[in-house]
């Protein structure tokens, strides 16, 4: 497990190398990801871009020397269809889909 700071540093490298405009629009700006202190989620205004984006963020993230924690990705879809179902895969592991995400303090 890496120190906080060391994560951001990597997941930094990891969305700077990223060539995904597969994100979200807010107002003018286009939000591919959130990188929090030891956390990130990616956005996507389709299940098509979310894929992309998962695709290649294990791409990025192999090459930075890390892997995505498949036992603890979760996806969690907002949706003007709400029954709609998305199967989703990070490293052939299908991610399983959450109707909100629950927080860990992973650091004491």
């Amino acid at each position: 497990m890496l120190p906080p700071f060391l994560f951001i540093v990597y997941m930094n490298w990891i969305d700077s190398h990223g060539q995904v405009n597969k994100g979200v629009t807010v107002e003018s700006c286009r939000i591919n990801c959130l990188l929090f202190a030891d956390d990130s989620r990616l956005l996507a205004s389709s299940e098509q871009g979310l894929q992309y984006a998962l695709d290649w963020f294990a791409v990025a993230c192999d090459q930075a020397g890390m892997k995505i924690s498949t036992e603890t990705a979760e996806l969690l879809c907002f949706s003007e269809k709400p029954s709609q179902y998305m199967l989703l895969t990070a490293s052939s592991i299908t991610l399983q889909e959450v109707e909100k995400f629950k927080y860990q303090q992973r650091y004491s």
